[in-house]
């Protein structure tokens, strides 16, 4: 009787949120994880066997190098835009870009960290995704917006998180564009008018392995392009018996080949689902399907072992809800968080640094409250509106 391999991971990256979750993942999915990061809060974390503190981008891209010479891993996971970048912009060899990067081969490059590149590569594979029109100065803007007309949406090439993105409903909008606009080059897409949807998949050589689907309800500090803070997440059974097949083909056209964090619109006037997004990186979402019973550590595990992959919803279960309505905390308000807004504390991140995420990101809410802020304010516009020289008995 032979026994299987063991499990080894790779993680590389910069941002601490997003490692967070992938770490919970590997670790109930059975790898022993080696981490080469540049923040050093993870030196001493419970689930990481061997720690290297990346200084720099050179040093990043070195110890990332160095790593996969001396060993093998299963699975290499980067944890953002920025560490895919540094690794596609490097010296590396294209062997070694590919032994680290999340694609199957190197043609798949094309679509990394690049919404021109990505475009392209949906509409190349016959993927619905919104029209669009690579830019690269203001004068080819001007002749793309006149030849597509509007509504519209602009982003700058390399961005994330909704900077460098504007929407662009008529010409008034377009002259309130920066000036000069220093995001070129950029992408120009048709504004699909709908619902906003968010997928959470993984994939291994470009076959899907698990993935979630959820609804945006609410956006970090309501701004249109901001990140998602609360989602309605839609049990997967209970979804269109198409989008196993929809997302079959993108990974297909991607050569997806880890962690992708997918967007779509729901369009109103169609019905179609427009992909515009498929950034290959976890998301702070990732591990949020164990809240309702589709923990995706399983999934992994399974595909490790078994080669399984997800080609069917799967059968629905009475018992389970159709959909979860659930919240991140890190990004509400500290008082929704201290409120359990969302039933918040019941999806809080079994991880010490989320106190520390926590009161980062707080911080000046957190003073604004210990000082009374707020109320100062309140007294203050008080007095202002009381006649001058009138005492309060």
């Amino acid at each position: 009787m032979t026994t299987a391999a063991p499990l080894r991971a790779l993680m590389i990256g910069s941002s601490l949120e997003l490692a967070l979750p992938v770490l919970r993942i590997l670790r109930e999915a059975g790898f022993t994880i080696d981490c080469i990061f540049s923040r050093k809060a993870l030196l001493s974390h419970p689930a990481i066997e061997r720690f290297v503190w990346a200084e720099d981008a050179p040093s990043l891209v070195t110890q990332a190098a160095l790593a996969i010479r001396q060993a093998t891993y299963q699975l290499v996971v980067l944890t953002d835009d920025k560490t895919i970048r540094q690794i596609l912009l490097s010296d590396l060899s294209e062997e070694e870009k590919l032994s680290l990067l999340p694609v199957a081969t190197a043609r798949d490059f094309h679509h990394l960290s690049s919404k021109i590149g990505l475009s392209e590569t949906l509409r190349a594979h016959d993927i619905t995704t919104p029209d669009f029109e690579p830019v690269r100065n203001p004068q080819e803007l001007a002749s793309a917006v006149r030849k597509m007309g509007f509504p519209l949406i602009l982003k700058g090439d390399f961005s994330g998180g909704g900077t460098q993105t504007f929407k662009l409903l008529d010409e008034q909008q377009l002259r309130q564009l920066p000036q000069p606009f220093g995001f070129f080059p950029a992408v120009l897409q048709r504004h699909i008018q709908g619902t906003l949807i968010a997928i959470e998949a993984f994939y291994q050589d470009a076959r899907l392995v698990h993935f979630a689907y959820a609804k945006a309800l609410r956006l970090q500090h309501d701004d249109e392009f901001s990140p998602s803070c609360v989602r309605e997440f839609s049990t997967r059974a209970h979804l269109d018996a198409g989008l196993v097949d929809e997302l079959t083909r993108l990974g297909a056209a991607l050569g997806a080949h880890g962690f992708a964090n997918i967007s779509c619109i729901e369009c109103a006037a169609d019905g179609k689902r427009y992909y515009f997004e498929a950034d290959m990186r976890p998301t702070v979402w990732a591990d949020y399907p164990r809240h309702f019973g589709d923990d995706p550590a399983l999934r992994i595990q399974d595909h490790f072992a078994s080669g399984q992959t997800l080609d069917t919803l799967g059968p629905r279960d009475p018992t389970e809800p159709v959909h979860v309505t659930l919240a991140y905390p890190l990004r509400l308000r500290l008082w929704e968080v201290l409120t359990n807004r969302y039933a918040c504390w019941r999806v809080w991140p079994d991880d010490a640094l989320t106190i520390r995420i926590l009161l980062r990101r707080s911080k000046h809410q957190l003073l604004a409250l210990l000082n009374l802020r707020a109320a100062r304010q309140w007294i203050a516009r008080r007095l202002k509106r009381s006649p001058r020289g009138r005492t309060t008995p």
